[in-house]
């Protein structure tokens, strides 16, 4: 019996020039919750984003944020995996950034570290939340989860040599992030499972991209949807162009 159902956001729940979650695809969640299944979303967002998302069915629902680095619950932060202070430090400082914006996240917060105001505006208006300007990198408290650096000429390149402790989780135009290389959905999903007394044998995961295949790997029903390629399809046992009918589906399971 599936008990666990985990979906990416952004081409799965977000479909294609989508900015909120339709009204059909929240009551599919309250639906899967009123049967007794746990709900999570993962996504490569951080948690103030994907709160604003989902705030009408926020209770119970598992948060998994920036690729795999965080979950939170009921606003608790249950698991994160840190950046070293000292790969951050080297991230940033590298010539090859010196003229880009340089996004950390936290787990509840995002902070600029370098660039101009216009590129705090730039980071708001990405990730659809209050974002805090700092001058020094010990002004950050929290524990720093990713780092996104944003390149204005629109091509921001991974670097040549990176700490074996970081790994590229996105990488597309202007954007390039990184995260602890022991973080990715697939680690952050086991984590759930182990939390909550689940397996694999008891999982649904969905999603569009790449970046889904080792969720997929913790499923025993994996699905591709929407515009997903065939990297990700040939790991998948389904596909769905309507995600919120097969949501409701599983709720009368």
């Amino acid at each position: 019996m599936i008990k666990l159902i985990v979906s990416d956001v952004d081409g799965t729940i977000l479909t294609k020039d989508q900015t909120e979650v339709s009204g059909e695809m929240l009551c599919a969640i309250d639906a899967l919750k009123a049967s007794g299944k746990t709900v999570a979303v993962a996504s490569g967002r951080t948690y103030g984003s994907l709160e604003k998302l989902f705030y009408a069915v926020k209770q119970d629902l598992y948060f998994i944020c920036c690729d795999g680095a965080v979950i939170i619950h009921n606003d608790k932060v249950i698991y994160c995996k840190q950046i070293g202070v000292g790969d951050v430090i080297d991230v940033i400082r590298r010539p090859e950034y010196e003229n880009c914006g340089i996004l950390l996240c936290t787990p509840k917060i995002p902070y600029v570290i370098q660039g101009s105001e216009d590129f705090a505006i730039t980071a708001e208006t990405q990730s659809g939340e209050e974002t805090f300007y700092i001058e020094r990198l010990y002004d950050i408290k929290e524990p720093i989860v990713k780092i996104a650096v944003w390149s204005k000429d629109g091509n921001a390149e991974p670097l040549n040599f990176l700490p074996k402790s970081l790994r590229v989780a996105y990488n597309v135009g202007e954007w390039c992030e990184y995260t602890s290389a022991i973080s990715n959905k697939g680690l952050a999903v086991s984590d759930l499972q182990m939390r909550l007394y689940l397996t694999k044998f008891d999982t649904v995961a969905i999603g569009d991209g790449v970046n889904d295949i080792e969720m997929m790997k913790k499923a025993k029903i994996a699905v591709s949807a929407n515009r997903a390629g065939d990297e990700l399809k040939s790991v998948c046992s389904y596909h769905t162009e309507d995600v919120a009918g097969f949501l409701n589906n599983l709720a009368q399971e």
